[in-house]
């Protein structure tokens, strides 16, 4: 099996776009059962307790964003260079998308008449704290409040803020002199054993709040993304053993629900990331025509709103409205991609030329990697 790339054109060296397509096409399909009143019946949700298809999504989304910023950190060399190449990748294509919902949608699907929707701070509020991602707030007046799931005018947005929490997790350990193998394989085992931790409050009788298990369970899948890059190299990734059991165990453990919420995250990391190396003719040339994972990710759930609030749950079966929101979703995402991120990724190379000039030379452990 082929060890980690190493090609100018890496990203046809591998898989990684073709899962992170995989991964917002999962959210997708597992937001078509939750928003059209029919959550309990969504397969995964109904025969495993790993959380429905749009946690496994989410999920991979987690795991591939750990490794590859690893690699944009590593490769640049500047705290300052990277933070502004992650608020590029983010922050454009999500204000253009959130400038979108609020004022070309809202007016049309609002219960109150345009002008006093408008004249709303809410409306206004909504574009400026999504785009902050930090005060991230889901409704719009009047908008969607007798869907089945009302009043969310887009729940995907949450992830954007715990994404980017993690982002900042790598300067902290460079500062710290631990970005290499030993520094983030004990950041993965940290966060691994906080995550079985959290798990394990209900049984000593205390309450773990959702947001605290979900938060621990992505930061482990984070760093774990982040320590299998530093460890690409290794008989881990290079060997086809270690990962085909990770993904053996994944799947074999996800009809026990006592053991799933504990061993099918701790597996998926390894399962995910040496199936990305290994690239598969087809496969590896998904984002040929563009990279319009983000997009479908960002604009699939106002989408899916507008759908159901348009024709009802009761005139759409789950497939039909999972199909019907891909067609709808999929030139946003490429018009998003090609007219807004594209663009904005372009300046990388200016950003870092001004941000970290001069030879960048990454530290040992993490040898030279082409980015993505």
């Amino acid at each position: 099996m082929a060890d980690a790339p190493r090609s100018s054109r890496v990203h046809e060296r591998n898989n990684f776009d073709a899962f992170r397509l995989a991964a917002a096409v999962m959210v997708l399909a597992g937001h078509a059962f939750v928003l059209s009143g029919r959550g309990a019946e969504e397969p995964l949700i109904a025969h495993t307790a790993i959380g429905g298809l749009g946690e496994l999504g989410v999920s991979i989304f987690f795991v591939i964003s750990g490794f590859l910023v690893t690699m944009s950190f590593q490769r640049l060399g500047s705290t300052a260079a990277y933070l502004a190449n992650r608020v590029l990748r983010i922050v454009p294509g999500l204000v253009v998308a959130l400038a979108l919902t609020a004022f070309a949608l809202g007016p049309l699907v609002t219960s109150l008449p345009a002008e006093a929707y408008l004249a709303r701070p809410q409306t206004w509020l909504y574009v400026a704290r999504n785009a902050l991602l930090y005060p991230v707030t889901y409704a719009l007046p009047g908008v969607f409040e007798t869907n089945p799931y009302p009043g969310a005018v887009n729940g995907s947005l949450w992830t954007l803020r715990l994404e980017f929490t993690f982002y900042l997790v790598l300067p902290l350990m460079a500062w710290a002199g631990g970005l290499n193998r030993r520094g983030l394989a004990l950041l993965a085992g940290a966060a691994g054993l906080a995550y079985l931790a959290v798990l394990s409050l209900p049984a000593l009788a205390l309450e773990a709040p959702a947001v605290l298990v979900i938060a621990a369970r992505n930061f482990w899948l984070f760093a774990a993304g982040a320590a299998l890059f530093a460890w690409r190299d290794s008989p881990l990734l290079a060997r086809p053993a270690p990962w085909l059991a990770a993904t053996a165990l994944f799947l074999a453990v996800l009809p026990f629900r006592t053991a799933t919420p504990y061993l099918a995250p701790l597996a998926l990391p390894l399962a995910v990331v040496g199936a990305a190396l290994r690239p598969v003719a087809g496969v590896r040339s998904a984002s040929r025509f563009g990279d319009f994972s983000y997009g479908i990710y960002i604009y699939a759930f106002p989408v899916q709103q507008a759908l159901m609030h348009a024709l009802g749950p009761e005139r759409l079966g789950v497939a039909a409205f999972a199909a019907l929101t891909f067609a709808c979703v999929l030139p946003l995402a490429a018009l998003s991609w090609w007219a807004v991120e594209r663009p904005a990724l372009s300046l990388k190379r200016l950003v870092a030329a001004k941000l970290a000039p001069g030879p960048r030379r990454p530290p040992a452990p993490l040898q030279a990697v082409e980015p993505f």
